[in-house]
């Protein structure tokens, strides 16, 4: 039996802190440099886990890579979106209790991050970016009107400079890169064995003329186009 002294209390308080303290009273030197055996089950993939798996060897074979980027929005950066597209803007959730301004709302799109990714990597020399993030965008309003906090796994893709990167090819023209960030999503869409349809599209974010929905079947699942 042990009894933990009262200046320990909030240091020593389960089994694994008392082996911590004897281990070191007794000599961390006089440990045996061995792992104990491991007896543990895989989980399942989960369904976001599984659409990845199936949609990044056709986005790896298009040569785009994957980045990370923070769930948040700057306070000026939810502005910026609610100049282009207050419709979009209306549906950002604040965080009340946020500790500076950079991190005041949810991340309701994930084109400024993008953005800012791909600027980042061409003023530091890179000829060409592809990138792609798997994330979760946060929205108070569904598509439907109705309002409560709405959670949703998006796939976001942006690409910036050279479509190929070898420097003894001419860049290409925006007409091509277009044509080439089609052919990425239809890749994307035939992982799934779906053909992908393109439609108008009316997205503030993006140039007039230079962008569209994309959708299967009824569905409209997307969009692409030219940031503006």
């Amino acid at each position: 039996s042990v009894a933990v002294p009262s200046w320990r209390h909030w240091d020593v308080r389960n089994e694994e802190d008392l082996v911590e303290d004897f281990v070191r009273s007794h000599g961390l030197n006089r440990v045996r440099l061995a792992l104990p055996p491991l007896d543990y089950e895989t989980a399942e993939p989960n369904e976001s886990e599984i659409i990845l798996s199936r949609v990044e060897p056709a986005l790896r074979g298009n040569g785009f890579v994957e980045v990370i980027t923070r769930g948040t929005y700057s306070a000026d950066d939810a502005a910026l979106i609610k100049e282009f597209n207050p419709r979009l803007a209306a549906g950002h959730i604040t965080v009340k209790n946020a500790l500076e301004r950079n991190f005041s709302h949810m991340k309701i799109s994930n084109i400024l991050h993008l953005c800012r990714v791909a600027e980042t990597n061409l003023r530091r020399g890179l000829p060409g970016v592809k990138i792609y993030e798997f994330g979760r965008l946060f929205s108070s309003k569904r598509g439907d009107g109705q309002a409560y906090d709405y959670e949703r796994d998006t796939l976001t893709l942006a690409a910036s400079g050279r479509w190929c990167e070898h420097e003894f090819r001419k860049p290409e023209s925006l007409e091509e890169a277009l044509a080439l960030f089609k052919g990425a999503l239809e890749a994307v869409f035939q992982s799934f064995g779906c053909e992908m349809e393109v439609r108008p599209g009316e997205n503030p974010l993006l140039h007039p003329g230079a962008q569209a929905q994309v959708g299967t079947g009824r569905i409209t699942c997307g969009f692409f186009g030219v940031v503006h």
